[in-house]
């Protein structure tokens, strides 16, 4: 009787002790890689730029009495290798794109401008007719300076008026001038308020028009004139 309860104590740890080594074989799985793991002269899709995948698994056993449990768990690695001589050491990370933002080129500010003309035509006085009547006309602005300039209107009646510039735009092909009228000799116009505020416009070019106006209401129109208009950075 004694044998016999040996030997059955003898095989129950037996039977244990093989499924303890199982359990401890699955254990010492690492990992499956998805690709050959071969040295130089071997697998070149990993070393001339191919993706490759790379699978880990861990496993865990847990054993308790005469139960065993155990799980898997496998996560999968995703890289390049750019060289003959690069390892696939951890996951790829997405580099933020950085935008640049391109440096506005700044708009040439003029140096000097300058507005140079000359015209025939006629003018017509708040409460008269129009009379044959001639312009000239010279204004600059330089950096750094107030725009200077005068103009002179001569009407046919000996009637001379001018006066001074003080502000020059140019957009285009266009000019506009400002300044005042100020002064009016011989047989002046009726009903002229003096100093008044004047406004020359039109076109830079050969055979162009000029109009000229006041606050207190004299107008003219010289529509056989040349402008030069210059711009100078």
């Amino acid at each position: 009787m004694n044998n016999t309860r040996t030997l059955a104590i003898v095989a129950v740890l037996t039977a244990a002790t093989l499924v303890l080594g199982g359990t401890l074989t699955a254990t010492s799985t690492q990992s499956a890689l998805a690709y050959s793991n071969k040295k130089k002269g071997g697998d070149e899709n990993s070393r001339n730029g191919n993706t490759i995948t790379i699978q880990k698994c861990k496993q865990a056993a847990i054993q308790s009495g005469w139960d065993n449990d155990q799980e898997q768990e496998c996560e999968n690695l995703i890289c390049t290798h750019p060289g003959e001589n690069a390892t696939c050491v951890q996951e790829g990370v997405v580099t933020p794109t950085t935008t640049t933002t391109p440096t506005p080129t700044p708009t040439p500010t003029p140096t000097t401008i300058r507005v140079t003309g000359q015209g025939d035509g006629s003018s017509t006085c708040p409460l008269g007719g129009p009379l044959e009547a001639s312009i000239a006309f010279n204004v600059v602005q330089q950096p750094g300076s107030a725009v200077q300039g005068n103009f002179e209107i001569t009407v046919s009646t000996g009637l001379v008026k001018s006066g001074t510039l003080d502000s020059v735009q140019i957009t285009g092909n266009s000019f506009t001038i400002r300044g005042t009228e100020d002064t009016q000799t011989g047989p002046v116009c009726k009903f002229s308020q003096l100093p008044s505020s004047a406004t020359i416009t039109g076109q830079c070019g050969t055979g162009v028009t000029i109009d000229f106006a006041t606050a207190d209401g004299e107008t003219a129109r010289f529509t056989n004139a040349n402008v030069v208009c210059t711009t100078t950075f």
